[in-house]
Formats: C-alpha cells, structure tokens, sequence
C-alpha cells in the first residue's frame, strides 16, 4: 500500500508522525558505525566523480 492511500481519510497518528522539536543527537559510536556502513557508497561515489566530475562543473563560473 502506498503511504499517500495509507493516510488518506485519516488524521490519526498525525501527532505521532510529526518530527520532534529537537532531534536527538547522534553517539560517536553511530556516527562511526553509519560511515562504515556507507563506506561502499562513499567509495562509489568518489569513484563516480572521479571519472565524471561534479554536477554542473561545465557550466559555472567561478
């Protein structure tokens, strides 16, 4: 079920969706596990900008 029909019709659980006023604060130990857990991805895009370059280097000026 797509999430748009999943809400339709229904306001409930609104509350409990909408994000808190202040987020919580990552750990040293997250932050680190997250960066091993992309490394993959951060390699592959290093890789991907390597041989392409970045967006939009063609055409701006500076």
């Amino acid at each position: 079920m797509a999430l748009g029909a999943a809400r339709k019709g229904s306001d409930a659980g609104a509350a409990e969706e909408a994000p808190s006023a202040k987020p919580r604060r990552l750990t040293e130990a997250e932050k680190q596990r997250w960066i091993e857990e992309n490394r993959e991805a951060f390699a592959a895009y290093d890789a991907h900008v390597e041989k392409h370059g970045l967006f939009g280097d063609g055409r701006r000026l500076f």
